[in-house]
């Protein structure tokens, strides 16, 4: 892709309820069972057409303070893993395997533990030139009729 611009895009929340809204819903929804835990959730509406506008003008990141396994089973359930050239996870930040962007754009939700708002995602160069901007929405909590996704859409056609 020719444009440098970079979206990284917080999981729960953000493209799907978090932990704390974790069913039961009405309608379809999804699990991931871990050793610990079962989640249930579902995607936001209108994520699909989110990623597909979003990708033609930007790399796309997904970033979670998640682990990368959850990351994946939910992105697969959710069939959205294609849109993603890089997934970065909990695991990364102790592996110091965590890129510097200077040209991205943080999409996060608004919850209180929201992983890039934390600081937890040290994601961009100290070196010019550097455009960060965080991209805040409201935390998804099973609203089917969320316009959120497609409001970003037009966000996207400002840049």
């Amino acid at each position: 892709m020719s444009n440098d611009l970079v979206l990284v895009i917080d999981l729960d929340g953000t493209l799907k309820t978090d932990y704390f809204h974790d069913g039961p819903f009405e309608g379809e929804s999804f699990t991931i069972k871990s050793s610990t835990r079962t989640y249930n959730f579902l995607p936001r509406p209108h994520v699909k057409e989110f990623l597909e506008a979003a990708s033609k003008k930007a790399t796309l990141y997904l970033g979670t303070a998640a682990g990368s396994s959850y990351a994946r089973q939910a992105l697969k359930l959710m069939d959205i893993g294609h849109y993603f050239d890089r997934i970065i996870a909990a695991e990364d930040f102790g592996k110091g395997n965590v890129p510097f962007l200077k040209n991205c754009i943080f999409i996060d939700n608004d919850a209180e533990m929201g992983s890039l708002k934390m600081g937890k995602m040290p994601l961009t160069a100290s070196s010019a030139p550097l455009r960060q901007d965080l991209w805040t929405i409201d935390t998804f909590a099973g609203d089917k009729n969320d316009r959120t996704m497609l409001d970003l859409i037009d966000e996207l056609e400002n840049l």
